[in-house]
């Protein structure tokens, strides 16, 4: 009988051990992509970050953050390629991989602002054809979003910069946007990312929101 219990203990032990060395490489590799991914500045580092997470996404397919980080990559692609052709499939490719972390993480404020996010890309890619569809779209998950996390800071940062960017035609406001920046800048003072590998990006653009407006008062 001690036989027996002693080999399954040796198998038991050696299972977590290989366990928990992949636990350790996942944290690993992630964290050497997420570092520093709120300073990328070029459509073709954005979308080598976005590679990069998306083969941690193969080799984890149980974890939602590396699909998460993909698609957030591809949306930043999308901000820095001026090639409509190159903006579709980056807008197409956030869309894929957010369908995907959603159906491991649903109802997450994260993700739900980057389905925002993403209908607001399908705006932009034709504001005629899809303005009323996506414009819509992108504010009901917008709203979504802060509701699954009054907290989420990012979600005030993406409004801010809706506000500010958007014709006061179609529904901007410049002052309603500063109002926005001064109430995300609150909520970075107390927020704590539930890892170092969860979200924490935004203060970039934060920075730069307020550099923007800055310049209109001189």
């Amino acid at each position: 009988m001690k036989k027996p219990l002693l080999l399954a203990l040796l198998l038991f032990l050696a299972v977590c051990a290989r366990s928990q060395k992949s636990s350790n490489g996942y944290v690993r590799a992630m964290q050497q992509q997420v570092d520093g991914i709120d300073t990328l500045h070029t459509a073709a580092d954005w979308v080598a970050r976005a590679h990069a997470f998306e083969h941690i996404a193969q080799a984890e397919p149980q974890e939602w953050l590396p699909l998460y980080y993909a698609a957030f990559c591809y949306t930043q692609a999308f901000n820095f390629e001026d090639d409509g052709k190159r903006q579709k499939h980056y807008c197409e490719q956030a869309e894929h991989f957010i369908s995907r972390a959603e159906a491991l993480q649903p109802n997450h404020s994260e993700i739900t602002l980057l389905k925002s996010m993403a209908a607001s890309l399908r705006l932009r890619l034709s504001p005629l054809l899809n303005g009323a569809r996506y414009g819509r779209l992108a504010d009901e998950l917008l709203n979504k979003a802060q509701q699954l996390d009054p907290n989420n800071p990012r979600v005030y940062v993406h409004r801010a910069s809706q506000l500010y960017f958007t014709p006061a035609i179609w529904g901007g406001d410049k002052q309603k946007a500063r109002e926005m920046v001064e109430k995300a800048e609150q909520k970075y003072k107390t927020f704590r990312p539930a890892s170092s590998l969860h979200p924490d990006w935004g203060r970039t653009t934060l920075r730069y929101l307020r550099s923007q407006m800055a310049q209109e008062k001189e």
